[in-house]
């Protein structure tokens, strides 16, 4: 990378990735202060914003390392992995949910999040070859470095799966919360398609399809992705505690 010493479109897109990091712990404080009320199933999708947080977290350091003109190769190289494995922890916590969700049963979230563990072991293995990211497109905003194809192939693939199993849970819950004629608002629909919507922006994100000022405009749609999810959980706190807390005693 060979960028100007300081570009102010680069620190106004750390300052757009902080407010995303921030919203994430957010809503993961939020969350944490509950813990001891929450379902195994809602644990995992409380870790699943922490881990979110520490993704945006390690692309604001890397922007602000830039505007700063540290330009180690070796230091740059350590953030952009701790961020990939922030990516696969995200990932981890996201299946386990879907595992809680789906089938009600400890043992189906374990193999699940197993399943993704080693993913994320042989995928994190390409970061440590030698071409491991593409060199960075820098623009007057951006400066991501694209990891390896066999890292983009195995996280497309667990992104995929995991768009999948996230939609089909939408839907039964949309349709078993319409069977049953209930009013209000089907909380745990809307707990899945906060998550889809997370994790569709966070494939074009990482695909790096999109560059310079657009991107800024885009990873705004994190933050309402956020915000979004922390209405629908103060909403079903309010309403009906019993959709996503549980009794101490039970």
């Amino acid at each position: 990378m060979d960028p100007e010493p300081f570009r102010i479109g680069i620190l106004f897109n750390a300052f757009v990735t902080a407010v995303v990091s921030a919203t994430a712990f957010a809503l993961l404080f939020f969350l944490l202060r509950r813990w001891k009320s929450l379902t195994p199933g809602m644990r995992s999708y409380a870790w699943f914003w922490g881990a979110t947080g520490l993704v945006w977290l390690s692309v604001t350091v890397r922007y602000l390392m830039v505007v700063g003109g540290y330009l180690n190769p070796t230091v740059h190289h350590v953030n952009e992995f701790i961020l990939e494995s922030s990516v696969f922890g995200s990932g981890i916590a996201l299946y386990s949910y879907l595992g809680f969700q789906l089938f009600k049963n400890k043992i189906a979230a374990a193999v699940l999040a197993t399943i993704v563990t080693i993913a994320a072991a042989v995928a994190l293995r390409q970061l440590l070859l030698p071409g491991a990211f593409h060199p960075a497109v820098i623009t007057f905003f951006t400066v991501d470095p694209k990891p390896s194809a066999a890292f983009l192939t195995i996280f497309g693939i667990m992104a995929g799966i995991a768009l999948l199993l996230l939609c089909y849970y939408a839907l039964k819950t949309f349709f078993v919360w319409k069977h049953n004629g209930k009013v209000g608002i089907p909380y745990e629909t809307f707990y899945a398609t906060s998550l889809i919507g997370y994790v569709i922006l966070g494939v074009f994100d990482q695909e790096k399809i999109i560059i310079d000022w657009p991107l800024i405009v885009f990873r705004i749609f994190y933050t309402a992705v956020f915000l979004s999810a922390y209405l629908i959980l103060s909403e079903d706190e309010a309403q009906r505690k019993d959709t996503y807390l549980i009794h101490p005693e039970d």
